[in-house]
């Protein structure tokens, strides 16, 4: 890599793009939204005249203290009998939950 401007790279074979996607809880959509969804994506797949790759990098998140932390604060809530501390005790805590980023990266290589 030779250099970086905002998201684009530059490197010994030309530029790239990134772009960090979101995400969407595709179950939740209606039949109409879902559809939808697969056309727009379906569109962008075969769309561009320059390469397209996808990256998904998982990494783990510790949660264990941060519900520590929010359980000791619920007891300032007078106890485990308040309505917002009393849900947090006794949940067992995954130590770790895996952590997605979502990344496209477009080359400035022509595909046709």
């Amino acid at each position: 890599m030779e250099d970086i401007h905002e998201e684009i790279l530059k490197v010994a074979g030309g530029y790239r793009l990134v772009l960090e996607a979101g995400t969407l809880n595709f179950a939740l959509l209606s039949a109409g939204e879902q559809e939808a969804v697969e056309e727009a994506f379906g569109g962008l797949l075969f769309s561009p005249t320059f390469y397209l790759q996808f990256f998904i990098q998982t990494r783990p998140v510790a949660l264990t203290g941060e519900v520590e932390r929010v359980q000791k604060g619920g007891a300032a809530f007078s106890g485990p009998s308040h309505p917002l501390a009393s849900p947090l005790y006794g949940v067992r805590v995954p130590e770790e939950v895996p952590s997605r980023d979502k990344y496209a990266v477009a080359s400035g290589a022509e595909t046709r």
